[in-house]
C-alpha cells in the first residue's frame, strides 16, 4: 500500500495538498534499485558500494549468523548445550544462516523457523539456493547440504497470510510488553514468541532449553498502528 500525495492549484495561486492510499503495492525493488543507483552515482568513483536485497537473500548474509552462532555457542552467554532457537522468518535467510552455523560448527542445537511469508515449498527453495550460493562463494562449491541442516520449518500458531493482522494480535502485544517488558510486533516477533512459549510447555518436561532470537519489528509494529489507530 502507497501513500500519495496530491496537489492542485487554485485560481489564487494557493497549492492545496491532499494525501490518500493507493491500493496497488509498490514495487520494492524497483525503488531500492533506484534509490542504489543514486547513492551509486553520487560515491567517489573509487568507492565500493553494495547494495543487500531486502530480507538480506544473499550468500553474505549467513556469514553473519555463523558469527552469531559462535557468540552464541560461548559459555558466558548461551553455552553449546542442547537447544531450539526459534526465529521468525520472512525470506528465512536467518534461520538458515543460523542452521548453516550450528551444522559447521558440530553444535546439538535445531533452528525451528517459523514461517510467515510463504509455503514450505518457497522455503525449501531458499534453502536450496542459498546453501548452494554460500558453498560456491565461500566453500569448496561441491557441498551440498540437502536434509542435512538442523533446521525445522514451522507455521505459526495462527496461520494467516502474510501482513494479516487482527486485533488480537496486539492485544497479546501489549501484554506481553506489561508483562515482561519486551516489544514485539505483531507481523513477525510475536509468531516467534508465541511458538516459543508453546515449545517451552511441551519441553519443559524434557529438561531442554528454548531459546527465541527478538528479530526486532518495532517498524512493523509501527505499520499497524498507522492502519489501525483505533488499536492503539
Amino acid at each position: 500500500m502507497r501513500r500519495v500525495t496530491e496537489c492542485s492549484h487554485s485560481s489564487g495561486g494557493c497549492c492545496m495538498c491532499r494525501a490518500r492510499h493507493q491500493s496497488t503495492p509498490a514495487d520494492r525493488k524497483a525503488m531500492m534499485t533506484k534509490h542504489a543507483n543514486i547513492i551509486s552515482g553520487s560515491a567517489p568513483p573509487d568507492s565500493k558500494l553494495h547494495v543487500l536485497p531486502e530480507g538480506g537473500c544473499e550468500p553474505a548474509a549467513l556469514l553473519g549468523c555463523i558469527r552469531l552462532v559462535h557468540w552464541l555457542a560461548q559459555p558466558e552467554v548461551i553455552g553449546p548445550h542442547p537447544l531450539t532457537l526459534i526465529v521468525d522468518c520472512g525470506t528465512g535467510t536467518t534461520a538458515i544462516g543460523l542452521a548453516l552455523g550450528m551444522h559447521l560448527a558440530g553444535l546439538q542445537w535445531r533452528v525451528r523457523g517459523i514461517m510467515l511469508a510463504g509455503p514450505l515449498s518457497y522455503y525449501h527453495e531458499q534453502q536450496t539456493m542459498l546453501t548452494s550460493a554460500f558453498a560456491a562463494n565461500y566453500m569448496s562449491g561441491t557441498e551440498v547440504f540437502g536434509n542435512m541442516l538442523p533446521l525445522d520449518w514451522v507455521e505459526r500458531p495462527r496461520p494467516r497470510r502474510f501482513g494479516k493482522v487482527f486485533h488480537e494480535d496486539v492485544i497479546a502485544c501489549q501484554q506481553v510488553a506489561q508483562e515482561h517488558g519486551i516489544l514485539v510486533d505483531p507481523i513477525y516477533s510475536l509468531a516467534a514468541w508465541e511458538a516459543a512459549a508453546q515449545a517451552l510447555q511441551i519441553q519443559q518436561s524434557r529438561n531442554s532449553r528454548v531459546v527465541m532470537l527478538h528479530t526486532g519489528g518495532a517498524l512493523g509494529l509501527q505499520g499497524v498502528a498507522q492502519r489501525h489507530p483505533d488499536w492503539f
